[in-house]
């Protein structure tokens, strides 16, 4: 688990490499080692759980098994801030970097930490797939911008796709075969019939 504690100086253009881990238990064998990231990586995790943290407080309920993925909320609101101009960008970037860090963590150093859970090309079972994609009803665009696009791709490893919301059902079986594929099968319908 990441750690809570602040650090000052986190690059957005390094990668974690084999150094920036240290064994919490020195004598944990190489292959269970007992791991904390260095503190670069500290501040990243406190906005992290401070966006989960705020996230289950709204929607949780008493007695319920609520489960929110602070990683995916942060990826899928940098990406809707991309797209965003004027209030609305204003008001996502307030969401994206407020907290106890309150230094930019989020929307700065999401995406080093994106390119660093990245499987190396060629791995067989990588512990952790990630599928990013912004969603564009055609009524808005008839085309996603190359630009928003490019940059979607390289800073949040995502995509922009258009679609058309005004026939809902082609659309959400379109959406739920994509992260279907995405994930291996293990997420076979992220919208419910109707939604």
């Amino acid at each position: 688990l990441l750690s809570s504690a602040k650090a000052p100086g986190v690059s957005s253009a390094a990668t974690p490499t084999a150094k920036d881990v240290v064994l919490d238990n020195p004598s944990a064998s190489a292959a269970q080692p007992v791991v904390r990231p260095v503190p670069r990586w500290s501040a990243l995790a406190t906005s992290l759980g401070d966006l989960g943290v705020s996230l289950l407080s709204e929607t949780a309920q008493a007695g319920s098994n609520t489960v929110v993925s602070p990683l995916s909320v942060a990826s899928a609101l940098g990406l809707v801030q991309l797209g965003a101009k004027g209030p609305t960008a204003l008001e996502l970037g307030f969401v994206l970097d407020s907290g106890a860090s309150k230094s930019r963590r989020l929307s700065a150093d999401m995406p080093a930490l994106l390119a660093a859970l990245e499987p190396e090309k060629g791995a067989a079972n990588s512990p952790l797939t990630m599928a990013n994609r912004i969603w564009v009803d055609k009524r808005v665009t008839e085309n996603a911008s190359p630009a928003f696009v490019a940059t979607a791709k390289q800073r949040w490893k995502a995509d922009g796709v258009v679609v058309p919301f005004a026939t809902p059902e082609p659309t959400r079986n379109t959406i739920n075969q994509w992260v279907a594929a995405q994930t291996g099968q293990r997420i076979k319908e992220v919208l419910p019939p109707g939604s």
